[in-house]
C-alpha cells in the first residue's frame, strides 16, 4: 500500500482553525486574570472540602519547577461541579524537600493527598494509584499545568455512565500511517473530531482522561514495561495497553475544549522533548511492535479509507 493513511482536514478546515486558535488566544489574555483571581481567592479564604464522596479518583504528579504552581490546577480541580472522591498528587521524595508552599499546604486541609513514590517521571500520574490495589471505580488523571474548567470532571464522568466500557478523553488524536506501515510523525496526527470509540483514537492526557476499573487492572498487570520502551511519555504505554486490553477510546465532544495553561509552566515540560524534537516518534516504535502497527494501520483503512 502506498497511500498515507490519516484524516485529512479540508483547506476550509484548515483556515477556520487558524482563524479560531487567533480568536481563541485573545480570549484566554482576557479570561484567565479573571479567573486566576477567583482561584486565588479561593484557595486563600475557602474551608470547603475539595471532595465529594460520590466522585472518582483524580491522580496527577507534578516535579520541582512546577511545584510552586501546580496549586492553581488542583484548585480548578476542587471548584468544580462534580469533585473527586480522592485527589492525589504525586511526587518524588527530592520534591517534598523543598518545602510545601502554602496553597499547598491549604489544600492538603480541605481534601488534598500528597503521596511520594518512585520518581518514575510522568508515569507517576497514574502508576502508583493502579498499583495501590484494585480498582473499584474510575480514575481520571489529569495534567499538572492547566486551569480546568467548571464541568470539567462532570462531562467525563457523564461520558464514562453512558459508555461504561470505554476510555474516555477531553482531547484526542488520531494515530496515522504511512504506506509501508510506519506511523506519520507525531506531530502531523490530526486531531479527533468524533465521540465514536475506536481503537485509533490516542489520548492526550493534558486534557484529562477517564480510566474505567477493567483498564486500571489492565495497567496493573502490565507494569512498568514502559522503562523500557516509553519512560518519558505515559501517553503512549497507556494508550498501548489500552489497545493490548481492547479498551476503545472517546472524545467527550467533536471539537477538544480549550485548555487554559498555568502561566509560565510550558517552558519547562515534556512537550519540547517529545513533540517538538521526535522524543514521541522514537518512543512510539519502541513501544508498538510492527505487528500492532499492522493491525492499526487496518483499521484505519477501515475506519477512513485508503484515499483519506
Amino acid at each position: 500500500m502506498s497511500a498515507v493513511l490519516h484524516p485529512l482536514p479540508s483547506l476550509w478546515d484548515r483556515a477556520a482553525h487558524e482563524l479560531s486558535r487567533r480568536a481563541l488566544r485573545g480570549v484566554k489574555r482576557l479570561v484567565r486574570p479573571m479567573w486566576m483571581r477567583r482561584l486565588a481567592e479561593r484557595n486563600e479564604q475557602s474551608r470547603e472540602s475539595i471532595l465529594s464522596a460520590d466522585g472518582p479518583v483524580v491522580s496527577l504528579t507534578t516535579y520541582e519547577p512546577r511545584w510552586p504552581q501546580v496549586h492553581w490546577t488542583i484548585e480548578s480541580i476542587g471548584a468544580g461541579q462534580l469533585k473527586p472522591s480522592r485527589l492525589i498528587l504525586w511526587v518524588a521524595p527530592s520534591v517534598l524537600e523543598l518545602g510545601t508552599p502554602a496553597p499547598l499546604q491549604r489544600l492538603v486541609a480541605r481534601g488534598l493527598e500528597i503521596r511520594t513514590c518512585e520518581d518514575l517521571g510522568p508515569h507517576k500520574k497514574y502508576y502508583p494509584a493502579v498499583m495501590e490495589a484494585s480498582a473499584a471505580r474510575g480514575l481520571v488523571t489529569a495534567d499538572d499545568d492547566v486551569i480546568y474548567w467548571n464541568d470539567w470532571l462532570a462531562q467525563l464522568a457523564a461520558a464514562a455512565t453512558r459508555r461504561p466500557g470505554f476510555i474516555h478523553a477531553h482531547r484526542a488524536h488520531v494515530m496515522s500511517f504511512e504506506g509501508d506501515g510506519r506511523f506519520r510523525p507525531y506531530a502531523q496526527w490530526p486531531a479527533c473530531r468524533s465521540t465514536a470509540p475506536s481503537a485509533l483514537h490516542f489520548t492526550t492526557g493534558v486534557g484529562g482522561v477517564w480510566y474505567p476499573p477493567a483498564m486500571q487492572d489492565a495497567l496493573r498487570t502490565a507494569g512498568d514495561a514502559f522503562r523500557a520502551s516509553c519512560p518519558r511519555a505515559d501517553d503512549i504505554w497507556l494508550n498501548a495497553v489500552a489497545w493490548r486490553s481492547g479498551t476503545k477510546v472517546c472524545q467527550t465532544s467533536v471539537f477538544s475544549r480549550l485548555l487554559f495553561e498555568v502561566p509560565g509552566t510550558r517552558a519547562h515540560g515534556l512537550a519540547k522533548h517529545n513533540v517538538d524534537s521526535g522524543g514521541n516518534d522514537r518512543q512510539l516504535e519502541a513501544t508498538y511492535t510492527p505487528q500492532e502497527r499492522l493491525a492499526l494501520q487496518s483499521i484505519a483503512v477501515e475506519e477512513y479509507g485508503r484515499d483519506r
